[in-house]
Order: structure tokens, then C-alpha cells, then sequence
């Protein structure tokens, strides 16, 4: 998928904790902000959607699977592709990586949420959980 003119999803930096925190109510620990992708409106120029994802299994020190804690849009910003936008961009450079999978938890009445996941990739894994195969 190709990211919108109007949108620029690159990963966090510092600078961005406090609009980070603004969409998720809590500053991630640090772990989350080191994996994290944000995505800028060009219109806006600011920071309106962030992914926190962290890695939770190795091999040989390369990431394996990563979990992904958090995805929040702005409100103004929801349902034009900017969801889809930053996991597109997790999932490549999870692939580059060599990670295998990611995985998440959805609430199971979030059907929005569920129709997104899955036009991603996600697959029912374990009861709440969504898995994402990359390979």
C-alpha cells in the first residue's frame, strides 16, 4: 500500500513523547518508544496516529515477534488510511528484520478494529489474541 501524499509515517523520535502521549492518555515505557511509529500529517504537521510495538521474542539476538500494545489515530484522521499506513510500515520493517510474526489483543466487541487486523493479515491466534504471519 502506498502511503497518502499527505502522510508521513516514520519512527518516533524523542521529541514526539509528549503527542504520543496525548493519543495514548500514558507515556509507553521506553521499550514501546524505541520500536514505535508515528504518522505526521503533512497537512496538519503534526503528529496525528502512533503504533507501540515492542519485541518479545529472540533469536540470536534479531527480534522474532513483536507485540504490539497500541494503535491510536486521531479522531479527525480515522478511516482515511492511516492505521493501515503504520502497520503496513511495522510489518516491512519487521520482515527486514527477519521477525516472523506480530501479535495483539482486541477487544472481542471492537468489530472495527477486527475488519482493520484483519485486512492487514491478522488471524485469530488465542483467544483475544490476533498473529500475523510474516513469512
Amino acid at each position: 500500500m502506498e502511503e497518502p501524499s499527505w502522510l508521513c509515517v516514520r519512527r518516533a523520535r524523542p521529541e514526539d513523547a509528549g503527542a504520543i502521549m496525548a493519543l495514548t492518555g500514558e507515556l509507553p515505557p521506553r521499550s514501546m518508544l524505541e520500536c514505535a511509529l508515528v504518522a505526521v500529517s503533512d497537512q496538519a504537521g503534526q503528529v496525528i496516529g502512533c503504533l507501540l510495538a515492542e519485541p518479545i521474542a529472540y533469536d540470536d539476538a534479531r527480534p522474532l515477534t513483536l507485540w504490539v500494545d497500541a494503535l491510536v489515530v486521531a479522531p479527525s484522521f480515522r478511516r482515511r488510511g492511516v492505521a493501515r499506513m503504520l502497520y503496513c510500515t511495522l510489518g516491512d520493517r519487521a520482515r527486514a528484520s527477519g521477525a516472523k510474526g506480530i501479535l495483539t489483543r482486541l477487544p472481542a466487541e471492537d468489530n472495527g478494529a477486527l475488519r482493520l487486523h484483519q485486512r492487514v493479515g491478522f488471524k485469530p491466534h488465542a483467544g483475544d489474541a490476533l498473529l500475523w504471519r510474516l513469512d
